[in-house]
């Protein structure tokens, strides 16, 4: 039999097929290598879909900020630098399409659904050689793929930035001072707003409401900050909830875990950086 040797980083593979499945686990020994450990600024030739299956992985572009969940795909377009955290991941998969493949997908990072048939499709074709041509059949699987990508999208773990530099004031404030009291109306006055304009504004460019957002906020910090071993009462009050009690219910709805448990299960991050990319 002859072993194919594939290139170090299928992530910036140039040639054929269109589409690889990788999967990924814990450790170094694997193209989509899983655990803690994290990944500074970088970015791919390909587009990168990718699937965990337990844990959780904090992804960061120059416009947004997302958690990706067990169940749930994460997109990063070809070309895109971005950050990524990956914590207590043991197993998982990720897709690699070249720049023409990518086009019917979203032009800025996303979360889909993940659905059985996606599941089915995905572990028929995890089974082949990346960098074999793909079959009739299997070129026929990925145009199913793509489809149900199209009818799937989910955003709900998405914190986006506002483009409006008055509004990025006060974001950028809510996120080195998560526990900041002020209302609307007191933001309004600070960036020469009116209440009104801060709601409609905020939410055409970030698709909710400022308490959403700030709410969302809350839940990005506390993952890393209970990363870095704080107790859970000083994270609860560092980000302005009004009990710890509060904290833990929030925190155990969103994530599935409550915050002591999920430290338990946290250990050291293995750290891979990359060189980081000019933004802007």
């Amino acid at each position: 039999m002859i072993q194919t040797l594939h290139p170090a980083d299928l992530s910036e593979w140039t040639g054929q097929p269109s589409i690889m499945v990788i999967p990924g686990q814990d450790g170094d020994a694997t193209p989509f290598a899983l655990g803690n450990r994290q990944f500074d600024w970088h970015q791919h030739v390909r587009g990168q879909l990718f699937c965990i299956q337990d844990g959780v992985m904090q992804v960061w572009t120059e416009h947004a900020s997302w958690l990706l969940t067990p169940g749930t795909l994460g997109w990063i377009p070809p070309g895109m630098s971005h950050r990524v955290v990956a914590r207590r991941i043991r197993t998982g998969w990720s897709i690699y399409l070249d720049p023409s493949a990518a086009q019917t997908l979203p032009a800025k990072t996303a979360t889909f659904n993940r659905n059985p048939l996606i599941e089915l499709i995905v572990n028929r074709l995890a089974e082949r050689d990346p960098l074999a041509p793909l079959t009739e059949r299997e070129a026929h699987l990925t145009t199913v793929l793509m489809d149900e990508l199209t009818v799937s999208p989910n955003n709900a773990n998405c914190l986006p930035l506002p483009s409006d530099h008055r509004l990025k004031r006060i974001t950028d404030a809510l996120i080195n001072q998560p526990a900041s009291k002020k209302h609307v109306q007191e933001w309004g006055r600070w960036v020469g707003l009116s209440e009104r304009s801060i709601h409609r504004l905020f939410y055409a460019q970030t698709g909710m409401r400022l308490g959403q957002w700030r709410q969302l906020l809350r839940l990005h910090l506390a993952i890393e900050r209970l990363d870095q071993a704080h107790a859970i009462a000083a994270v609860a009050d560092h980000l302005g909830y009004e009990n710890t009690s509060h904290f833990i219910a929030q925190f155990k709805h969103y994530f599935g875990v409550a915050p002591g448990q999920y430290q338990r299960m946290s250990d050291t991050l293995t750290v891979n950086i990359s060189p980081s990319p000019k933004l802007g």
